[in-house]
């Protein structure tokens, strides 16, 4: 069995080709020095894009639903990326 050395997941924003002042969120899981890259198909206006915090920055509804929606993304991940034994302790 191939065992996983290193697991983690990045989220960043790309413009839209067909409306420059939307950005688009894709995520990026690196395995073991391989990664792939998704969209997320959730867009956001440029300028609510946190590059720092890897989130969505502001208090609107959309913003609030979008972070809850990475933050549930990033701990799926955690989860799966852990050893059985420790899931099954959970």
């Amino acid at each position: 069995m191939h065992e996983i050395n290193r697991l983690s997941i990045t989220f960043f924003a790309r413009r839209c080709k067909k409306d420059p002042e939307n950005k688009i969120i894709y995520a990026r899981i690196t395995c073991n020095k391989t990664r792939s890259d998704f969209s997320l198909n959730r867009v956001l206006s440029g300028n609510l894009w946190d590059n720092h915090r890897l989130r969505g920055k502001g208090y609107s509804s959309y913003v609030l639903s979008l972070n809850k929606y990475l933050e549930l993304i990033d701990w799926e991940t955690i989860v799966i990326g852990l050893p059985t034994k420790l899931v099954q302790k959970f």
